[in-house]
């Protein structure tokens, strides 16, 4: 231990010997980040001078943790799948020290003290400059953008606010993430909203970013599911901002009636959409047709499934143009189907990165809403028992003085009968301020830290971006790796390190697969071209060495 801790700084500070690293594989991860810009966009991220200095070990041989290594950290943990940064305490430091290139790297009170100073308005810059930072490479592709919302799951103790979950059809605790991805699934921008707002309220807001991002040309057609179908949502986004639209109709009775008719009567309207090779016969068949939606027409395809009788209505605005082939209902309903995209880009950021984990274990303790409500109406309670009281007094006052100067049996009566109803109401309010006082204010009451997660989250998204285009430099059968393989097959694969002249020389284990070790090889020489650097500035040179046969 004591050699190798002597071998690290010696790796940070001078040309040192040969150092074993069992994630050498990931290296080629952080070179493609370096190459879309990752290190540059953490060092954009604003924040204060106070905040910034706030990153301290007190110790004075303790440096101060960069934002550098706080995303590198990050890196590392998805890549080894631990959950949450308060397991960084119980790992091996010396693997953790080499991938993010530091004596001490990031701990646990360094992330949670990073996350806390985060600006909201910095934040959602950084996701901005990531977006920038993709399409300058290349990366995104922005004709087409398709927006959707993700319910990720919160099942901590903490009482925190509560979202429709459409797909588990219950009401459970929970934070909402509205992404707009590229037809290929890669992530360019999201929203995270804790306060049950829909995708009808999120559509515009996100499309107004991303012409604030990329100018109002940019985005020409903006996809989204039967959740934003609404004729205000529609008219906003055509005339107001000037974007076209294909979404699913719902179901109502006026729609699906109108959709009996044309299938019954104007079957010569259809026209193929997808033939079943293996089966060599039409499977799916389209309609262009208008239908009439609040007394607006709209433009919509019916697409009929064959084989099970299921039938789909989408709605768009895109209008037909006879010298453009994808103008034509075909078309359109082809550019729907890529929505299965977005789906399986989540589903690869939940299961292979653990998006859900990352965001949904920051909370921020708040005033306890709960306990301030049951005071407020128990305040209200007494204040309505002062009331009777005061009213019930200043009629005593007025019976004692008629009694004054008149005996009568019936007055006196009700004046008995009156302080007795004072006494029950006085027994009432003291009954409702003991109440008051066995309310508990400390009671944790929390909401989850959208800020914290969307920090996270964009790291993911960054992580994701540079994945997908490092496995797509090169077109052979593992260019579509899923991160989740990757990380086994390449990513924990381990080699050796040397720094020499400020040049880190990264030196590849062979592969047990000779398909991927010949893929890593062009990998590794198409990576060294652009010279890309590690997170201490290092130029980074990969090498792999000699495939032998497996015995």
């Amino acid at each position: 231990m004591i050699k190798l801790k002597k071998a690290l700084i010696d790796q940070f500070n001078r040309d040192a010997e040969e150092v074993r690293n069992s994630l050498a594989g990931a290296r080629l991860l952080q070179a493609q980040l370096d190459i879309l810009g990752y290190n540059k966009t953490l060092n954009m991220l604003r924040f204060d001078e106070m905040a910034d200095y706030s990153i301290f070990d007190p110790t004075p041989y303790k440096k101060r943790c960069t934002k550098v290594e706080i995303g590198n950290a990050l890196t590392y943990m998805i890549l080894k799948d631990i959950p949450a940064q308060y397991y960084l305490n119980l790992i091996q430091k010396d693997e953790y020290a080499l991938f993010t290139e530091s004596i001490r790297p990031p701990s646990k009170d360094d992330i949670y003290e990073f996350q806390k100073r985060l600006d909201p308005q910095a934040v959602e810059e950084f996701v901005d400059n990531i977006a920038r930072k993709l399409h300058k490479h290349g990366v995104i592709d922005l004709n087409i953008v398709f927006i959707d919302g993700h319910v990720i799951a919160y099942f901590g103790k903490a009482s925190v606010s509560k979202i429709r979950h459409a797909t588990r059809g219950r009401i459970m605790k929970a934070i909402e993430m509205f992404s707009a991805n590229d037809i290929k699934g890669n992530p360019i921008i999201f929203v995270l909203k804790s306060d049950g707002s829909n995708i009808k309220q999120v559509i515009p807001e996100l499309v107004k970013r991303l012409q604030r991002i990329f100018g109002k040309q940019t985005v020409k057609i903006v996809v989204f599911d039967r959740g934003g179908f609404k004729t205000e949502l529609f008219i906003e986004l055509k005339d107001e901002l000037g974007v076209d639209f294909i979404s699913l109709a719902v179901r109502n009775p006026k729609i699906i009636k109108e959709v009996a008719e044309i299938i019954k009567n104007k079957l010569e309207l259809f026209k193929p959409l997808h033939f079943d090779s293996e089966e060599r016969k039409l499977v799916k068949d389209v309609a262009d047709v208008t239908l009439t939606v609040k007394g607006i027409g709209f433009r919509c395809g019916i697409i009929r499934d064959l084989k099970t009788g299921k039938i789909n209505i989408q709605v768009t605005s895109i209008k037909k143009d006879e010298k453009n082939c994808k103008t034509e209902m075909t078309g359109i309903a082809k550019i729907y189907s890529k929505h299965w995209n977005q789906e399986d880009a989540f589903e690869q950021e939940k299961n292979g990165m653990g998006l859900d984990k990352h965001a949904r274990y920051d909370l921020i303790q708040i005033p306890n809403a709960a306990a301030e409500n049951k005071k407020n109406k128990l305040s209200k309670q007494i204040k309505s028992k002062d009331n009777e009281m005061n009213s019930i007094r200043g009629e005593i006052s007025t019976l004692e003085k008629i009694l004054k100067t008149k005996q009568d049996v019936n007055i006196s009566s009700i004046k008995k009968r009156m302080g007795g109803e004072l006494k029950k109401i006085e027994t009432e309010k003291k009954a409702l301020m003991e109440k008051i006082e066995k309310i508990d204010d400390d009671e944790a009451f929390y909401k989850l830290n959208t800020t914290a997660s969307t920090f996270k989250i964009a790291n993911i998204n960054y992580l994701f971006s540079a994945h997908n285009s490092l496995f797509n430099r090169i077109k052979n059968k593992y260019s579509n790796l899923d991160f989740n393989r990757a990380k086994i097959m390449v990513y924990q694969h381990g080699g050796s390190e040397k720094l020499i002249n400020n040049r880190l020389i990264i030196t590849l284990d062979p592969f047990r697969n000779k398909t991927i070790h010949n893929f890593v090889v062009e990998l590794c020489d198409e990576l060294n071209k652009e010279s890309p650097r590690s997170p201490k500035g290092h130029i980074m040179e990969f090498h792999v060495k000699d495939w032998k046969p497996h015995r």
